[in-house]
This record gives structure tokens, C-alpha cells and sequence, in this order.
């Protein structure tokens, strides 16, 4: 989830090279539809969007009891130690700068589906 569209394919394109299933949006509208309709196992969500920050969308999704095995990594383009504050604010299970998000963000997203029981 990410309102910027380059920067959704980049993220896109990382997770399918990688195998990974991917579905994308471009902001928090729909989000909990999109994740329950699709079984999503992990969502990406960038913390700085203009409808609804990505850390208020974690916590709101980690209220919700049909979500509670949904692996959540933040990404945003803040400094690694600030975004690593807010992910354990809101119980995400990675983290990813924009920066390093070709070489981490697949080990990231796979952090969060094993430590929520979705990857061996």
C-alpha cells in the first residue's frame, strides 16, 4: 500500500521477482476488503499517505481479529530508528526504509509471514 505509483511498482516488482503473489493499492481505502478477499499473508504499507497514515492503518488492521495472523511491514522513507519507534507502536513485524528496500524488503516480508505461521 502506497500512494506513490512508482515507488508501488519498484515495491511491486521486488516481491514478483522474489515469487511472491502480489496485489497493490494506492492508499488505505479498501485495504481490509482487499486483504481478507485475497488471503493475504503480509501487507507493506507505506507509513506517509495523505488519506490515512500507514502507522494509524497497521494499528486499525491489528484491531481487527480476522487480520490477527497478518504479517505487517512499514515502510517509509524516515530514518530507520524513527520508523523503527512507530512499528512498535503499532505491533508491525518488519521494517524497511525506502533506501534499502531493494535489498531488504523481501526478507522483511518474509520475516513478517514466518513470524505470523505463513512461510516455512
Amino acid at each position: 500500500v502506497d500512494d506513490d505509483e512508482i515507488v508501488l511498482a519498484h515495491l511491486s516488482s521486488l516481491l514478483n521477482d522474489a515469487q511472491h503473489v502480489v496485489h497493490t493499492l494506492p492508499s488505505a481505502i479498501g485495504v481490509t476488503r482487499a486483504l481478507l478477499a485475497h488471503q493475504i499473508d503480509v501487507v507493506a504499507i507505506d507509513i506517509t499517505m495523505p488519506s490515512l497514515p500507514g502507522d494509524k492503518l497497521a494499528a486499525l488492521l491489528r484491531q481487527n481479529p480476522r487480520l490477527k495472523s497478518l504479517g505487517v511491514v512499514l515502510i517509509s522513507s524516515r530514518p530507520a530508528e524513527e520508523l523503527q519507534a512507530i512499528a512498535t507502536q503499532v505491533a508491525a513485524d518488519a521494517v524497511v526504509t525506502k533506501a534499502e528496500a531493494r535489498t531488504k524488503l523481501v526478507a522483511a516480508v518474509e520475516l513478517a509471514a514466518k513470524l505470523r505461521g505463513k512461510f516455512p
